[in-house]
């Protein structure tokens, strides 16, 4: 996951204390480069766009390296895969850097899930009936679409409601709120 404090060193190897002594260590996305995988880089648009750039931007495009312990030089293995993950539009995202994204060669914007899918997402995570979950579905759509009439039009707020704030309303119903 990428947060603002992640650099360089989680794509080349990072240099930790081990055993009281400092050592080189290998992170995921670098063994992914060198061995093959997927190399999933989730909220990649809240790192510094230097360092995004600077760890990622020869990695995805030719000449393919990463610089392993920030100076041996690593061709990315051919069975290598990065997908970057981002939330757009939501309060504290940025965009992600246009040089860094014209390296990712396809795109995609997943739409929002159906009323159906909605609803099995919920029942699925919670472990709970088609009859609540349906219910907090309801709930969560009419808020929604009260939020998006013109009259009110707090899209701010609407972008904080999600599946995650739906499952948490279920929690506090278990833990015994109405």
């Amino acid at each position: 996951v990428h947060t603002t404090h992640t650099d360089e060193d989680e794509y080349e190897g990072k240099t930790k204390i081990v055993d009281g002594r400092p050592a080189f260590v290998e992170t995921d996305s670098l063994r992914f480069h060198e061995e093959g995988g997927i190399d999933v880089c989730e909220e990649i648009n809240l790192t510094d766009p230097s360092v995004t750039m600077g760890g990622l931007g020869q990695k995805l495009e030719y000449p393919f390296i990463v610089k392993r312990n920030g100076y041996e030089t690593k061709v990315r293995h051919p069975l290598n895969v990065v997908i970057a993950t981002m939330n757009v539009g939501t309060n504290g995202s940025n965009p992600l850097n246009q040089a860094l994204a014209n390296r990712f060669k396809t795109p995609y914007i997943l739409d929002d899930p159906t009323k159906e899918t909605f609803i099995n997402i919920l029942k699925k995570a919670s472990g709970k009936d088609e009859a609540l979950c349906t219910w907090v579905y309801d709930a969560y759509d009419a808020t929604v679409s009260y939020l998006k009439n013109p009259d009110v039009n707090d899209d701010e707020i609407c972008q904080n409601l999600s599946i995650r704030t739906c499952l948490g309303a279920i929690e506090n119903m278990d833990e015994g709120q109405t």
